[in-house]
């Protein structure tokens, strides 16, 4: 048995219980090295597909923090520690003139929150956020309403770049037009990839 590219392989070596002859053995050699480069080609394809996702993330995430700079009002409440490292708190109050309509960043008017930056890269570390006021998700299939709590965390990797770390929800809403649902999620990051999905429904009920 041997492992290739972390997986193992059952290579024959007799037969019968006599060594195999020199074709045989030719023979098992070339499926060996015919695997060899296949599981190879898989690991760097691999790898190169977990870049282009890591690449793609990166700019989604970029893209939304010039979007959170337009959106509010922002101040400095100081200077903290985070995960060892010093991070600037700042509070974020909705500006009353924003108001893009473009998902995901027309549900910004609704949030307002506190925001953790690492003072040495200036990366966002956390984010606490609180809905002040009601926004639809699919249009009307789903509603939050005020008071649902979401927070956000990423991590500095291998002290080369910032990836998730972990994201919750509290969540107080409406699914479609009678229902009324209380859930909790959490997910969390490990080895670059999402880890894990936790959904607690905490209450349903009809509306009335």
């Amino acid at each position: 048995m041997t492992c290739l590219q972390g997986r193992y392989y059952a290579r024959k070596v007799a037969k019968n219980d006599k060594p195999l002859s020199a074709a045989e053995a030719a023979k098992e050699e070339e499926k060996f090295r015919k695997e060899a480069a296949k599981r190879e080609r898989e690991s760097r394809d691999e790898s190169a597909k977990l870049a282009r996702e890591q690449a793609r993330e990166r700019e989604e995430f970029r893209k939304l923090i010039d979007e959170i700079v337009k959106a509010y009002e922002l101040k400095l409440e100081g200077v903290e520690s985070k995960d060892q490292r010093e991070v600037y708190r700042i509070s974020a109050t909705p500006r009353r003139e924003y108001n893009r309509r473009m998902p995901p960043y027309s549900v910004l008017k609704s949030l307002q929150g506190n925001m953790w930056i690492d003072c040495e890269e200036f990366q966002l570390v956390k984010v606490e956020a609180d809905v002040i006021r009601n926004f639809s998700l699919g249009l009307v299939l789903a509603r939050i309403s005020a008071g649902t709590r979401l927070s956000f965390e990423q991590a500095r990797v291998n002290g080369e770049v910032w990836l998730p770390k972990f994201a919750a929800a509290k969540i107080d809403g409406r699914l479609g037009v009678f229902k009324k649902v209380r859930e909790e999620l959490e997910t969390t990051w490990k080895d670059f990839r999402k880890f894990s999905t936790e959904s607690r429904i905490l209450e349903t009920s009809e509306i009335k």
